[in-house]
């Protein structure tokens, strides 16, 4: 993750949106893309069923942003809790 902010890649914009419509992304203004992460931790002592991911079988915790196509992400939402969906993720942080 990277520790400046997302407006300091505003002027990459329109790059980004370059390079993705080169391979073939049919929106034209798209700078990047929605990724989440699931970070495995340790059985904790309490709250088991909150941090256990049912997809994964592991207790977790999850991130969430957007990754630019050189790789870097700005910024990231997160943590929450590794049973909860990325959708939700997702929703949590549009609200």
């Amino acid at each position: 993750m990277d520790s400046r902010g997302f407006s300091a890649y505003a002027p990459l914009f329109p790059t980004f949106a370059a390079v993705l419509a080169s391979a073939g992304v049919p929106v034209s203004n798209m700078v990047g893309f929605i990724d989440g992460k699931l970070w495995p931790i340790a059985r904790p002592v309490r709250s088991q069923g909150v941090y256990f991911s049912g997809h994964k079988r592991c207790h977790s915790v999850k991130i969430q942003g957007i990754v630019f196509p050189n790789g870097i992400q700005p910024w990231a939402y997160g943590p929450v809790h590794g049973s909860r969906h990325d959708a939700f993720v997702l929703m949590c942080r549009i609200q």
